[in-house]
């Protein structure tokens, strides 16, 4: 009868211990693209012309019941700002013609692994406390000069890596994305991601 117990209290504690290692994250899993399709430019240059690029943002955010209520930019989160991608001159209300490759921004998921390590040490909380956002904003470039003038945010779009809502798991989707602002401007992104991209996961 005791031996009975055992043997059911060791496989009572593995089936917990795969559980609880299921539901970890391999940010490894994480790496992924967005690609830019579809470009209009917005009527934001008295010139006639506008300068353009897109940065992109990685937001860890601190994932807890009073800093959830707070506005975005006042919550507990740690940023890193990504190298800008798809610099542009265009003519008002004109449409971008989309070079093959298009431009590309890679997100590696070794920096997410970074990003979050980094916000569990700096915001003093656990992993399953830390929602991962990344933001697109498209940019006017005003300066002249290097750095006379300010540049423009004309709008941006955000998705989440890992949500903050249960079950604490990333979102690995396949899907398009979109920036608009009221002057005209449209911007259309694809994310991709080598998970579900046959070739790239049998090279892995």
């Amino acid at each position: 009868m005791k031996f009975l117990v055992l043997v059911l209290l060791a496989f009572t504690s593995s089936t917990t211990i795969a559980q609880k290692i299921d539901d970890l994250i391999d940010y490894e899993s994480l790496d992924h693209e967005i690609q830019l399709l579809e470009m209009r430019a917005g009527n934001h240059d008295e010139s006639g012309e506008n300068e353009y690029f897109f940065q992109v943002n990685m937001h860890a955010l601190a994932v807890l019941k009073e800093e959830r209520k707070k506005a975005f930019k006042d919550r507990l989160q740690v940023v890193r700002d990504l190298e800008t991608f798809g610099d542009t001159i265009m003519k008002s209300l004109s449409f971008m013609k989309v070079s093959s490759p298009p431009p590309t921004l890679r997100i590696t998921g070794e920096s997410l692994r970074n990003l979050a390590s980094e916000a569990m040490r700096t915001l003093k909380v656990s992993e399953s406390q830390v929602a991962i956002l990344i933001r697109i904003q498209l940019i006017e470039k005003n300066k002249q000069f290097i750095f006379l003038g300010e540049d423009s945010v004309i709008g941006s779009v955000s998705y989440y890596i890992i949500p903050e809502s249960l079950p604490h798991k990333p979102i690995i989707k396949d899907e398009i994305i979109e920036i608009t602002d009221s002057l005209g401007a449209h911007v259309r992104f694809q994310l991709r991601y080598d998970l579900l991209d046959p070739k790239k996961k049998k090279r892995k």
